[in-house]
């Protein structure tokens, strides 16, 4: 009864997989039809169905495999596993169509997208991107570059079809590393605040400045810190250093404390740098758009676990005025006989200026002993990261 049971299972997953792909082979070929501003979303439709018949073809050549040998109950239940995995993998694949649908012509903010992505070559030379909306308020980037994601995956199915190539054929598409990006829909049209892109494209810089030496010299500098912390809290626990467990304690709570220490860090560096990037590729539009979403989200929140350890918006902004303020031109103000509205731009620069004189951000943080430690060493990687970039 067991192995009918199994086999049945069996059966029905790799109908399920089967089902599910051309499924999605389905809804991709009605996207191939559709208009789009680049061939990124074509690339990335003709990718899937290729996908999912690499996956059809593998989970078939490793049935027959193993058709003689299921009524081993290891063998099934092996089988049974590798079925779950492509199934939910194949789900996944198709959760891909919904930034497919998004990047079509009608739902982008058209005449800016090849400009954008002319800009994005000109700075980070060989890779390609899609751009879509999305419902959450916010412009992103998802750094995972889906030719490597998907090398990575499908690797794991190169014994089954041993005869197909993965780099020459199945991701022949994408030549390229291929990166998503998102904005608010809301703001399809709002042209001023589009300069955000180029605090995402930043983001790329910023992964290839943050490298893992960074990383292991900022540990460095605040291990000791953490270390002091960690011992004042076991202090106040009453945990006495003749406890049994102290050495345990302390080693397991350095270790947690210095990850948390390490997240806190790589945020506030990544967002600080890239928004220092999209000053650099768009100036002041790039202050007055991240100003707006200051407004919307508040000025002095502190890095937190519940925020992502999002740096306070207060000091990107004086970050990005600091910067511009050192450039060789003089930008501000603005003389009204070069524009007839600078008197308005001249009084939303100003009071950016004046909340980035308030210090109540670093207040806050000096109240903090580790995050006080953590942006007191990230200064030095933020004007190595200018330098860099």
């Amino acid at each position: 009864m067991s192995n009918l049971i199994n086999n049945n299972m069996i059966e029905g997953y790799i109908l399920d997989i089967v089902s599910r792909s051309r499924s999605i082979k389905k809804k991709c070929e009605l996207f191939l039809t559709k208009d789009y501003i680049s061939d990124s979303p074509l690339h990335l439709t003709r990718t899937i169905i290729k996908i999912c018949d690499y996956l059809n073809k593998a989970t078939l050549s490793h049935f027959n495999e193993i058709t003689n040998e299921l009524t081993d109950w290891d063998i099934q239940q092996n089988f049974i596993k590798y079925l779950r995995n492509t199934d939910v993998l194949i789900q996944d694949i198709g959760s891909l169509l919904r930034f497919i649908d998004g990047s079509r012509i009608e739902k982008l903010p058209w005449s800016i997208i090849p400009a954008f992505q002319d800009l994005l070559e000109s700075v980070i030379p060989k890779v390609e991107i899609l751009i879509r909306p999305q419902w959450k308020y916010n412009y992103s980037i998802y750094t995972t570059d889906f030719r490597t994601a998907f090398i990575n995956f499908l690797e794991e199915y190169k014994d089954y079809v041993p005869d197909v190539s993965l780099e020459s054929e199945i991701l022949s598409e994408l030549k390229l590393p291929f990166y998503l990006i998102s904005f608010p829909s809301l703001e399809r049209k709002n042209i001023l605040l589009h300069p955000l892109l180029g605090h995402e494209i930043g983001h790329l810089l910023a992964d290839q400045f943050i490298t893992e030496e960074r990383k292991d010299a900022f540990s460095q500098n605040i291990i000791n810190t953490i270390t002091k912390i960690v011992e004042n809290d076991l202090k106040e626990q009453s945990i006495k250093k003749d406890n049994l467990f102290y050495r345990a304690f302390k080693e397991e709570s350095i270790r947690q404390k210095l990850e948390e220490g390490l997240k806190c860090w790589k945020r506030g560096l990544e967002e600080i740098l890239s928004d220092l990037v999209g000053t650099i590729l768009f100036g002041p539009a790039a202050l007055f758009a991240s100003f707006d979403m200051a407004l919307q989200q508040g000025f002095d929140h502190p890095p937190s676990p519940y925020d992502n350890f999002y740096p306070p918006w207060r000091l990107r902004l004086r970050y990005i005025i600091d910067f511009l303020n050192k450039t060789n031109e003089k930008l501000f103000p603005i003389d009204k006989k070069y524009f007839k509205y600078s008197d308005r731009i001249n009084n939303v620069y100003y009071a950016i200026k004046e909340i980035t004189e308030k210090t109540t951000d670093i207040d806050i943080i000096n109240k903090n002993t580790m995050l006080q430690s953590i942006y007191s060493n990230m200064q030095s990687d933020i004007t190595e990261g200018i330098e860099f970039f």
